[in-house]
């Protein structure tokens, strides 16, 4: 009975960073991309 409760448990918590990765992954590239996009352009002309 305990080891069906974890299996619900670790299902439940994989299912749960699957829907959440892709937002925060989201919000992390569009803060970062314009940073990110800038430096390499500017590293791109400066070389």
């Amino acid at each position: 009975m305990e080891s069906r409760k974890v299996i619900i448990t670790w299902i439940a918590v994989t299912v749960a960073v699957m829907f959440a990765l892709p937002f925060a992954v989201a919000g992390f590239v569009s803060e970062c991309s314009g940073m990110a996009l800038c430096m390499i352009l500017f590293h791109d002309f400066i070389r």
